[in-house]
């Protein structure tokens, strides 16, 4: 279970005062630490509050500075894909706080359009400049933005 560093403070969330402690922090501006490397070189985290709920976050492009093991790692972007991608295809609006993506596809069905004429060659690779995301991209990336791409103990016996 994860644990997190509050200032001079250690809490995780099995605690029984776990809301309790986020609405502190959170209240107090404290950014939690968390606890996943044994040398105690955590990665600050933040704490976000969602109508009367307060949620412990990730903060931006940090996946990496946590523990393989731990729910907050996130590999580094080149090995992942996403390096190919961030900044053309997946773009961060900073004033909405919402992503913007490139499609490759329509999202609504138009009038008919003519198919392509199949090559007579055989190709052994397909090559994309990396501009648009195609549909399978998009689905890869919508599932591991909800969490779908990592196991949990809560998926167990689903």
């Amino acid at each position: 279970m994860a644990r997190y560093l509050f200032q001079d403070y250690v809490s995780s969330p099995d605690a029984s005062n776990w809301n309790a402690v986020l609405v502190r922090a959170h209240a107090a501006k404290i950014r939690p630490v968390c606890l996943c490397k044994s040398k105690g070189e955590g990665a600050q985290m933040y704490i976000a509050k969602h109508r009367e709920s307060c949620f412990i976050k990730r903060m931006p492009f940090s996946g990496v500075a946590h523990a393989p093991h731990c729910e907050h790692y996130e590999p580094p972007s080149e090995l992942s894909g996403l390096g190919q991608v961030n900044g053309t295809a997946i773009r961060e609006d900073a004033e909405s706080n919402a992503m913007v993506l490139s499609l490759d596809f329509a999202l609504t069905k138009g009038k008919g359009r003519a198919i392509a004429a199949a090559s007579e060659t055989e190709h052994e690779s397909v090559r994309s400049d990396g501009t648009k995301l195609t549909m399978r991209a998009t689905l890869h990336f919508l599932y591991d933005q909800a969490g779908l791409s990592r196991w949990s103990p809560r998926m167990s016996g689903r």
